[in-house]
């Protein structure tokens, strides 16, 4: 019977550190990607403000705002992806940690005990998601003024 309780909590410990690496894991590879992608569109702006006089960039200009679009769009939605599936681990540690708690009369509050105001970095990435959409939109509407013939920007 011991060796059988012993076995459950090594399962429940091996879960449990599964779980919150995994979760670690995610939220570190959405802080990343975020920004490699954000230092990558704001040098593409740079390259455009750097020719906003030349015509002949018009078609890459129109590419490089489509591209930058998507990819502010696309790191959105993975963070949006990769917080749900964070908080899922994070919960899974919290459901372990009553269990062990519960079962083994061990205290555990690792994650139970933890209180953060929910939403509040979402709400900032979110804010600065837009401003790079609005950045972008910017940028373009700007270059195509300069770039038309009889336009106040020459």
């Amino acid at each position: 019977m011991a060796n059988s309780k012993n076995h459950k909590l090594r399962v429940l410990l091996t879960e449990y550190e599964a779980a919150q690496q995994s979760a670690q894991h995610h939220d570190t590879l959405v802080w990343t990607v975020s920004s490699i992608m954000w230092t990558a569109n704001l040098l593409i702006m740079g390259f455009i403000i750097n020719n906003i006089k030349n015509a002949s960039l018009l078609l890459v200009v129109i590419f490089l705002y489509i591209l930058g679009i998507a990819t502010i769009s696309g790191v959105w939605l993975f963070m949006c992806q990769f917080n749900k599936l964070k908080r899922q681990k994070y919960e899974r540690c919290k459901t372990i940690e009553e269990t062990i708690e519960a079962e083994f009369e061990v205290k555990m509050e690792q994650h139970r005990g933890v209180k953060w105001p929910e939403g509040c970095q979402r709400i900032f990435y979110s804010a600065l998601m837009i401003l790079f959409i609005v950045a972008w939109t910017s940028v373009l509407f700007v270059y195509c003024a300069y770039i038309t013939p009889g336009y106040c920007c020459h």
